[in-house]
């Protein structure tokens, strides 16, 4: 038996209108969903907890560098959580700020990024202590993965949980979004 130790779970699922608005409207902007989402979470938790010019988000990601031939065919966990601070300007608009975070992910990723392992190890302890919400963008396809290259999946099944305080996970496909925050 799994045990909760005192953690809650809110699900919210926004309608197809609203949905579509968001894509619609990251897509004008060129602006990635995931980063829009993460974007606005850290914006609004930096505003609900009175956090004066930021707030240390865990990003969770995939763990798959791109320069690596065949990195999606590969079946294991590779997922990593890299610490990334938001810096909050009340002189920028929403979109501004979005995009600004949108650059610095993208630059962190450039350089290789640190996850949690060593940035703890090498970087900043003092930084990871703050760290207590985390932000997951779940954009896999879950309809159809009978095959997997070579591979045929029978069947599955699957949970998640986190060490942090809070966390907003986006489960998106098809541009359906359900958005899924655990608390303690």
């Amino acid at each position: 038996d799994k045990k909760d130790f005192g953690r809650r779970r809110l699900e919210k699922n926004l309608t197809p209108h609203v949905a579509a608005s968001i894509a619609s409207w990251c897509a004008k902007e060129g602006l990635t969903l995931a980063n829009a989402f993460m974007s606005l979470y850290a914006l609004a938790i930096s505003k609900l907890s009175n956090a004066k010019n930021g707030i240390v988000v865990g990003n969770v990601r995939s763990g798959r560098a791109k320069d690596i031939v065949g990195i999606g065919e590969v079946i294991g966990l590779l997922i990593e959580t890299e610490p990334f601070y938001v810096e909050c300007r009340v002189d920028e608009t929403l979109c501004s700020f979005i995009k600004r975070i949108q650059n610095a992910l993208l630059e962190q990723e450039e350089l290789g990024g640190f996850g949690l392992t060593e940035s703890v190890g090498l970087l900043m302890p003092k930084l990871m202590e703050q760290i207590d919400i985390a932000f997951v963008f779940e954009n896999y396809p879950t309809n159809d993965i009978s095959k997997l290259g070579n591979v045929t999946i029978l069947g599955g099944e699957g949970d998640d949980d986190n060490h942090f305080q809070l966390s907003l996970t986006v489960l998106s496909e098809d541009h359906d979004f359900t958005l899924r925050a655990d608390y303690q």
